[in-house]
């Protein structure tokens, strides 16, 4: 019997789901990026306050940033699904028969992570281009609470299952 306290196990479908919709809404960033930039002013909206309006300026440069940030959570999500499951922390003891569930279970987090901080991270891109382009408003007062609940809902979510799966 394999110890998945020691090897990985392989990934499961909704892993793979994820890692596949994670890179979908990469591209999707990176075309947006693209084509948004030559009709872009010198200068956009770069930084949001608390209550999600503009309020710092920089280059159109920094568009790219964004995408950018998410490749390398990408590929750093990609990398610690690799290591050996014995250097993540999980909330639960592992024993040889919860550690291939608790295994499949931190790296579908991880994953579902990336989908949420992907998407949210889209939405600030959109409101970037089209406030830079004569848009109003900025990323709204709910934004912040939509971003937390996101991040933290996920974190929540797969912490129950761990303990249902313990």
């Amino acid at each position: 019997m394999t110890d998945y306290r020691e090897v990985a196990p392989p990934a499961t479908p909704l892993e793979k789901q994820l890692k596949t919709l994670s890179l979908v809404i990469l591209a999707v960033m990176v075309v947006y990026c693209i084509t948004n930039f030559t009709s872009l002013p010198n200068e956009i909206p770069i930084h949001f306050n608390a209550k999600g309006e503009a309020d710092g300026w920089g280059t159109k440069n920094i568009l790219f940033f964004i995408p950018g940030v998410c490749a390398f959570l990408f590929m750093m999500m990609h990398f610690i699904g690799t290591l050996k499951p014995k250097t993540y922390n999980f909330p639960v003891k592992l024993t040889e028969d919860n550690a291939r569930k608790q295994v499949e279970l931190a790296r579908e987090m991880m994953q579902s992570l990336n989908v949420v901080i992907f998407g949210l991270m889209f939405y600030i891109l959109w409101r970037m281009v089209d406030l830079a382009t004569g848009g109003t408003g900025g990323l709204g007062t709910l934004f912040m609470i939509v971003f937390l609940v996101g991040i933290f809902g996920v974190i929540v979510y797969y912490m129950r299952l761990a303990q249902k799966h313990a």
